[in-house]
């Protein structure tokens, strides 16, 4: 067997068997959990792509590949199906890196440290500049991905951070937030 070797075919044959089966019964056979990142897409149905990645193995070479023996990301499953024309979505969308926050930080102290409203013209210009910026590749990216409602929200996590003081743990997102303030507190300090 060769992994990651299969054919549309194959993989073709293992969706038309998860739709036989239906989802429950198909994971359950094979061993493999509900896809948490990544999507297989065809004829406007969603199928766990990992899963139909390693079955589409049983069909190409009479076993499928265990979970355990492959990666269901970008290194491998995801690959995979891309290579034969098929296309994968991401459930989830990446965490964001630090030039993100940083704009988002911009617009959160232009507010006075308060959240934006996912309407306010700041987080809709925003939303579409970290659209645009390719930072993340599309495969990591949904539907929502830095969609308005989303900068808002990161916004108003900013805005909220202040409230996480004296011996209280602060959280990983906070954490982040809080070296922004503080850098972007130096720079807006800084006679230019």
């Amino acid at each position: 067997m060769l992994k990651g070797v299969i054919s549309r075919e194959s993989v073709l044959s293992a969706v038309d068997e998860y739709d036989r089966v239906g989802q429950d019964a198909f994971l359950a056979e094979y061993g493999f959990a509900q896809a948490r990142n990544y999507l297989l897409v065809h004829e406007g149905r969603e199928y766990d792509s990992k899963a139909i990645a390693g079955v589409a193995h049983h069909y190409e070479y009479g076993r499928a590949l265990l979970p355990t023996e492959f990666h269901g990301g970008t290194g491998e499953a995801v690959v995979w199906l891309e290579q034969l024309g098929f296309t994968v979505k991401s459930v989830r969308n990446p965490d964001w890196a630090w030039d993100e926050v940083v704009l988002a930080c911009a617009i959160t102290a232009e507010n006075g440290w308060r959240g934006l409203a996912a309407t306010d013209p700041r987080v809709v210009e925003l939303s579409g500049l970290l659209q645009l910026l390719p930072i993340h590749d599309a495969p990591s990216r949904n539907g929502t991905f830095r969609n308005a409602n989303g900068v808002a929200r990161k916004t108003f996590v900013m805005g909220n951070a202040r409230f996480f003081e004296g011996g209280n743990p602060i959280p990983k997102p906070v954490r982040g937030v809080r070296k922004c303030q503080k850098r972007y507190g130096e720079l807006a300090e800084t006679s230019w």
